[in-house]
């Protein structure tokens, strides 16, 4: 393991360099290989699963889930909104709880993350002018998403997260900065109609 901070502001073909993320070692890059020390090495391109826990710790920095004892409360928080879901009795209030909301992003953002990616990694061939997360809470998709075309080499499109409630917002916006991709967040209601007013 190596500390991408030590040699990315002498290497702008890092893709971490300036503000972009550092998901990755940039396989054509003889100084980013030099600096990991993978000279003799075929430089290897991690995952989304490879990020994760990194991405995890940086997201959890000051909020509820930041140590295991208050992870927990929040995710006993969440399995009562969980549930509510489940049947569909589920209101706007119902995410008016902080601590719910992290209690989900730390139960399920991960899986959402890597089933997101599982799904991309087969259809991302090409780049894309708009992705919307449609009901994407904490926007766990959408960083597979900035991942994958980072990886790939492709442009990031316009990248949006569309939800009912604007509780997710923060803990959205946060996932956003962390990747490097700002999210727009827009409110929809995935139970109406088209022609309905959100």
């Amino acid at each position: 393991s190596f500390c991408m901070e030590h040699h990315l502001p002498q290497c702008p073909q890092c893709p971490g360099y300036g503000s972009r993320p550092s998901w990755y070692l940039q396989a054509g890059c003889d100084r980013c290989r030099a600096c990991a020390g993978l000279q003799d090495r075929t430089p290897q391109v991690p995952s989304v699963e490879a990020m994760l826990p990194r991405f995890l710790q940086r997201l959890y920095e000051n909020t509820p889930v930041a140590d295991s004892t208050l992870r927990k409360q929040a995710q006993e928080k969440c399995a009562q909104v969980q549930a509510k879901m489940r049947k569909g009795y589920q209101v706007a209030s119902d995410f008016s709880d902080e601590e719910a909301l992290w209690g989900y992003v730390s139960a399920k953002f991960a899986t959402r993350a890597r089933m997101a990616a599982d799904v991309l990694e087969d259809v991302l061939t090409a780049p894309a002018r708009c992705v919307v997360a449609l009901g994407g809470g904490p926007a766990a998709e959408l960083l597979s998403f900035v991942v994958l075309c980072d990886v790939r080499s492709l442009p990031r499109p316009r990248l949006v997260v569309g939800e009912f409630v604007d509780y997710w917002k923060p803990i959205a916006t946060k996932v956003g900065e962390l990747a490097g991709a700002p999210f727009e967040y827009i409110h929809c209601d995935v139970t109406r109609g088209l022609a309905e007013e959100a």
